[in-house]
């Protein structure tokens, strides 16, 4: 019941910006908040994009020069969410209206990125409660000042606010440092559970683990419950907020093999604790909701990423999730970018070359990758769903392309499945 009145109350909120837009966007709008309404544990997403490689990628050129870029996640102000996820109707489970509840156009409940600097073991995170771009489409100054090496960062073992110079003995204010690095996390929130708060945006740190999360977590409080009935204090102690997407990761870290001594794990390891992670939470979801959970998860020790397509259901979609190999000259993959839309979606206008480099990721299917071991991508099956979809490369399916797109179809279809298993 607190869950449902915040959901309402929450949708009111939102509704007194939206009758202020254009008809049709309004429309649009409030066709999905009377969703929200209807159906509370359906209606959570955010977006979210990550990036690992061999060499260091600049924040400033993932996160802000792409035409769609992280604050044009946040509120995409120029077409429906729709039209931002190509080959997302090709799906035989398609439904326009959960489609929309799992892949909203406002994600203004917070925003984050995490970081590892060169010779550090930890990550760096800057985290805000606040929306990352104003009303007025200018981004938050903490955001702005990640570029330019103002934004004052932290040292981030765990979710409190300890300074990096607290975590290393020393005093005064935390350090500037600039976004750069072999693996990044950033992450806007669209709230369902906690309040917008600093401690419960994304990413959530656990070590040296960074993880985010899309989605929500049907009966996760059963899943809370459980862990403190069998007194677990490794996952308890690791949660400071109030997000189902932390206590999501917390499990995580429980199930992962020689935590938290680290400070880095084998691919092999990251992959079964995400599998032990993601039946755990769909077994808790089936015995006491008939609702569904949407796990679209990612996380990091800064050496190896494993990212996660998944909803419990079998007869639903989760949100969607876009995945780019970037390719070195012996046509080896040496980084991976992933993203819940694609980065590259406005060169439709061009030769949509940058849209064909992307996949939408199966549903119940398993990325990973680390620069040692390449790319490899699995499905997720637990013995109660058919098999996982297929890839679907973007530039296929989009309804922007056209006959454009046919001529892209068969290069963006061999580098799909050639990193596929």
């Amino acid at each position: 019941r607190v869950q449902e009145l915040f959901q309402r109350s929450h949708a009111a909120a939102k509704a007194t910006k939206v009758m202020t837009m254009p008809k049709p966007r309004r429309r649009r709008r409030l066709l999905a908040l009377a969703l929200v309404v209807i159906t509370p544990w359906s209606a959570s997403a955010c977006r979210w994009i990550a990036y690992l490689g061999k060499e260091e990628m600049s924040g400033e050129e993932l996160l802000l020069h792409p035409d769609h870029n992280l604050v044009e996640m946040a509120t995409t102000e120029e077409e429906p969410r729709l039209d931002a996820c190509p080959g997302s109707r090709t799906s035989p489970r398609w439904n326009a209206s959960q489609f929309a509840l799992r892949n909203t156009e406002e994600n203004l409940d917070g925003f984050g990125v995490t970081w590892y600097a060169e010779g550090s073991d930890f990550a760096r995170r800057v985290r805000s409660g606040e929306p990352i771009v104003s009303q007025g489409g200018v981004p938050h100054e903490l955001f702005r000042a990640l570029f330019t090496a103002t934004a004052p960062t932290f040292l981030a073992a765990n979710n409190t606010c300890q300074s990096e110079d607290t975590l290393l003995g020393g005093g005064g204010e935390s350090r500037r440092h600039v976004l750069k690095s072999t693996a990044i996390l950033a992450h806007v929130r669209a709230a369902s559970t906690g309040a917008t708060t600093q401690t419960n945006a994304h990413p959530f740190t656990f070590n040296t683990l960074s993880w985010v999360h899309n989605g929500c977590i049907a009966g996760f409080e059963e899943l809370i419950r459980r862990r403190r009935r069998n007194n677990n204090k490794t996952t308890t102690n690791l949660v400071a907020g109030e997000t189902d997407s932390e206590w999501a990761g917390a499990l995580f870290a429980e199930n992962l093999r020689d935590f938290p001594r680290g400070p880095t794990y084998p691919l092999h390891s990251l992959k079964t604790a995400m599998r032990r992670t993601l039946r755990e939470i769909a077994e808790v979801t089936s015995e006491v909701t008939n609702d569904a959970s949407s796990l679209n998860f990612a996380v990091t020790d800064g050496k190896s990423l494993v990212v996660s397509r998944y909803r419990t259901s079998p007869s639903e979609d989760p949100p969607t999730l876009y995945f780019k190999p970037t390719y070195n000259e012996d046509h080896r993959v040496e980084a991976v970018t992933v993203a819940s839309e694609p980065l590259d979606l406005d060169d439709l206008d061009d030769d949509l070359r940058g849209l064909a480099a992307w996949t939408l990721l199966g549903k119940d299917k398993l990325l990973s990758f680390s620069p040692e071991e390449g790319l490899a991508i699995e499905c997720v099956d637990f013995g109660t769903h058919s098999a996982c979809d297929d890839n679907i490369p973007a530039a296929t399916a989009t309804p922007h392309c056209g006959p454009k797109c046919g001529n892209l179809a068969s290069s963006s279809s061999s580098s799909s499945s050639s990193s596929s298993s």
